[in-house]
C-alpha cells in the first residue's frame, strides 16, 4: 500500500460505538448514527449505498459476529421495548433470518415512544425521547423521571432498561434529553456542550425540563431529575441553577468539584477530560468552570429539591470524593435542603446496581425508589 493510492469511498461517516465498518463480499458494511438511532448500510467499492436496514423501531444495532465464507453477518437489535432480538443478515441477497426474539416481561404494546423538541435559552431546538404507557394521563400528575447525560460525544441510542420498563408499567413517564454535549443528533451537537460552551447542556436540560412542565405532560411536583457520571454533573448543575423545576435529584457517581475533577486520576485520562470540561488552570477556562461546578455553586440561602447522591467506594472514573464533598458541605451550608449520600463499598464506575457476584443489586434499586416515594410525597 502506497500514500498516493488511498481513495476516499465514503466521504463522511457517523459510526457506532459498537461496531467498526466490515468489509465482506466485495461490500462495506456500516452502522451509522442517524437521528439518535442505528442504521445499517451497505456500499459498494464505488461509494453508492446499495442496501439500508432500519427497524421499524427506533433501535440500536450491534454487529456481533461474520462469517466471512458464508457471507453472513449477525446483528443485535436493541430498543427501550424489547431486550434483544438476533438476526442473521445474507449479504449476498440481503435477506435478514430472525435468529433469536427475547420479549420483556411484560406486554409492551401498550407503551408509546414519541420524540419532542424543547427550546433552549439560545433558540436550539433540543430532542428529547418520551416513553408511557398509553392510557397514562398527562395531565400534570404522572411522575416523570427526566434522565441526562450530556457529554463526551455519547450518543443515548435506544436501549432496553428493565427500570425503564418498570417504571412506565407502573404509571409514570420516562424521557431522556438528548441535550448538547451527546452525540448522535447532528454536526456538531457534541462540541455545542464542550468546553467553554459547557453551560449549553445545563441550559438544554432545564429547557426539557421547562417544556415537560409547560406542555401539561406533568409538574415540578413530579419531575425528578436523574443522571449519571456526567450525567450526575448534569442534574445537579440544572437543579443549582432552577431548583423550582424538580421534586427531586438523583446523581449517580458524579463529578461534582470541577476545580478539582480528576481526582484519582492519571495525567492521560486528566487531558481527555479536559477537551469536554475544559483546564481550570486556563483563566478563560475557569471562568465558565467556576459558574457551574456544583460544589463550589452552594447557595446556603436557597431551598433545594431533596437530592440523593450515589457513589461507589472504588470508583476510580469519577472518584468518589466529589460525592462525599459535595454532600458534606449541603449538609453544612445548606441544611434546610435534604442531600442525601448512598455509599457502597465495592464495585467500580459500572457497578452501582450490580452485587458483588455481578447480579442485580435491588437494594440499590430499592433504596433509590423510596427516596423517590417520599420526595414526591413532601413536594
Amino acid at each position: 500500500f502506497r500514500a498516493e493510492e488511498k481513495q476516499v469511498v465514503v466521504s463522511s461517516l457517523e459510526l457506532a460505538d459498537s461496531s467498526a465498518p466490515i468489509l465482506i463480499n466485495d461490500h462495506i458494511i456500516t452502522v451509522e448514527v442517524s437521528r439518535l438511532e442505528h442504521v445499517m448500510r451497505a456500499y459498494n467499492p464505488e461509494g453508492h449505498m446499495v442496501f439500508e436496514y432500519k427497524p421499524n423501531i427506533s433501535s440500536s444495532l450491534e454487529i456481533v459476529s461474520v462469517d466471512y465464507e458464508g457471507l453472513t453477518i449477525d446483528v443485535r437489535i436493541n430498543n427501550y421495548l424489547h431486550p434483544y432480538e438476533l438476526i442473521r443478515l445474507d449479504v449476498r441477497d440481503f435477506r435478514a433470518t430472525i435468529l433469536v426474539k427475547k420479549r420483556s416481561l411484560k406486554d409492551t404494546r401498550d407503551l408509546v415512544v414519541s420524540r419532542e423538541m424543547a427550546l433552549s435559552a439560545d433558540g436550539t431546538h433540543v430532542p428529547m425521547t418520551l416513553i408511557h404507557r398509553k392510557d397514562t394521563a398527562l395531565e400534570r400528575t404522572a411522575p416523570t423521571i427526566l434522565w441526562g447525560y450530556g457529554g463526551f460525544g455519547l450518543c443515548s441510542v435506544p436501549a432496553y432498561d428493565p427500570f425503564i420498563s418498570a417504571w412506565v408499567q407502573r404509571g409514570g413517564i420516562y424521557a431522556i434529553a438528548h441535550v448538547r454535549g451527546d452525540g448522535g443528533w447532528e454536526t456538531g451537537w457534541a462540541e455545542g456542550g464542550s468546553g467553554l460552551l459547557k453551560p449549553n447542556t445545563f441550559n438544554d436540560y432545564i429547557s426539557c425540563a421547562e417544556h415537560l412542565i409547560t406542555s401539561g405532560k406533568t409538574s415540578s411536583r413530579k419531575l425528578i431529575a436523574m443522571g449519571a457520571s456526567n450525567g450526575g454533573l448534569t442534574v445537579v448543575a440544572s437543579m443549582q441553577k432552577r431548583p423550582d423545576l424538580f421534586a427531586c435529584v438523583i446523581s449517580m457517581l458524579p463529578v461534582l468539584d470541577m476545580l478539582n475533577m480528576c481526582i484519582g486520576q492519571d495525567y492521560y485520562r486528566c487531558t481527555a477530560w479536559s477537551k469536554d470540561y475544559g483546564n481550570p488552570m486556563i483563566p478563560e477556562d475557569l471562568e465558565v468552570i467556576s459558574g457551574y461546578s456544583p460544589l463550589q455553586n452552594i447557595d446556603k440561602d436557597t431551598i433545594y429539591p431533596p437530592c440523593l447522591v450515589m457513589t461507589l467506594g472504588e470508583d476510580m472514573t469519577a472518584h468518589p470524593a466529589h460525592s462525599l464533598k459535595f454532600a458534606a458541605t449541603m449538609q453544612e451550608l445548606s441544611p434546610q435542603s435534604p442531600c442525601l449520600l448512598f455509599w457502597k463499598d465495592k464495585g467500580g464506575h459500572s457497578d452501582l446496581f450490580k452485587d458483588e457476584s455481578g447480579g442485580t443489586d435491588y437494594d440499590a434499586y430499592g433504596v433509590m425508589i423510596a427516596f423517590i416515594d417520599a420526595a414526591l410525597k413532601k413536594a
